[in-house]
This record gives structure tokens, C-alpha cells and sequence, in this order.
């Protein structure tokens, strides 16, 4: 055997998951991210898959996966345990197969979101105008408490946000209410 047939063997072989395990899972993803934890503080996907009744957070999003806020999704994904795990990485590369569906939620759809302000993830970057992690802005605006709400971040406080979707994907998400749920340590 040549060793281009041999080398081409071996890739289909791979490739076929045989010195990983693949699997294909569909995924429904919610319309917001969550808070999480890893290496850094960051904002995660929350996904589900059909067997399961609770969101979980998905650290990394699917390679080829491209998510916008206000919007639920189905997605199938190839998933392949790693033989080496990087360094404070997963144990499962995250392919994107196709997009199922998605789907824009209701005008003024809300949802709840517990927020720990460590690493700056909640920051003013403009007069109540405020940004989650750089990613997503929100709105705080009378009659929110405002001021109340800027004191519990230079606290660092854990703070539960009530968030309603703008009447469109480009504007900021409204910050409806928020309250202190705890304080660090």
C-alpha cells in the first residue's frame, strides 16, 4: 500500500468518528443567553435536546452556528469526543449540520436572567444604556431604578433582571425590573 492511499485511509477513517465518537443531536436553543462560568466569565447558549425538560448552558456555540438574540432555534449538531482535550476545554467539538428552524419570539417576549457583575459583565456605555458582556445592550430608564441598579453593580452584587425583547432585533433589550438576590461570598 502507498503511503497517500495509506494516509487517505486513515482521514476517512477518522473522519468516520473511529478514533472519536461522534454523534449527531438535535438542539433547541433559547431566545436569550445565561451568565456562565469557565476560564473566564462569559455569556452562554442555553440549549435543550428532546429528552430534556430544563435548559442548560452550552459554553461553546457550534462551530458554523451564528445566534441572534429574539430569535429560538432548532439546530442538529455533530458532536465528536476529543481524544485530547485542550487546556480548560471541552471534551466534545461542536459542529453545526443545518439550522431546522428560526424562529423570531412575540414583540415584547420576556425572560429572566441572574447576573453576578464580575469581570465588568454588566457595564454603562452610555447614559442608561447599559451592555452584557459586549454583547448585548439593554435599556434602564424611568421608572426602573436606575440609580439603585448602578450602586448594585459597583457592589457586586447578584442581580436577577426581568428583560423585555425591543419591537425590533436591533434595538436594545428594556430592562422591565431588577432585584438583589445575593450578595458575593
Amino acid at each position: 500500500m502507498t503511503l497517500g492511499l495509506a494516509a487517505t485511509l486513515a482521514m476517512g477513517v477518522a473522519a468516520c468518528g473511529i478514533f472519536g465518537v461522534s454523534t449527531v443531536v438535535t438542539y433547541e436553543v433559547q431566545h436569550y443567553k445565561s451568565q456562565c462560568f469557565g476560564v473566564a466569565v462569559r455569556t452562554c447558549l442555553l440549549t435543550r435536546t428532546g429528552d430534556e425538560t430544563a435548559f442548560t448552558n452550552m459554553f461553546e456555540a457550534p462551530i458554523g452556528f451564528e445566534y441572534e438574540w429574539g430569535f429560538t432555534y432548532v439546530i442538529v449538531v455533530n458532536e465528536t469526543e476529543l481524544d485530547e482535550v485542550p487546556a480548560d476545554g471541552s471534551s466534545i467539538r461542536r459542529t453545526l449540520n443545518n439550522v431546522v428552524s428560526k424562529e423570531p419570539v412575540d414583540l415584547g417576549t420576556s425572560f429572566t436572567m441572574l447576573v453576578l457583575n464580575e469581570s465588568d459583565f454588566v457595564t454603562e456605555v452610555g447614559p442608561g444604556l447599559f451592555s452584557l458582556q459586549d454583547e448585548r445592550e439593554f435599556l434602564c430608564e424611568a421608572p426602573v431604578d436606575c440609580d439603585g441598579f448602578r450602586a448594585a453593580l459597583a457592589d457586586g452584587l447578584w442581580v436577577e433582571y426581568d428583560f423585555r425583547h425591543p419591537v425590533s432585533p436591533t434595538e436594545p433589550l428594556e430592562l422591565v425590573e431588577w432585584r438583589v438576590v445575593a450578595s458575593p461570598g
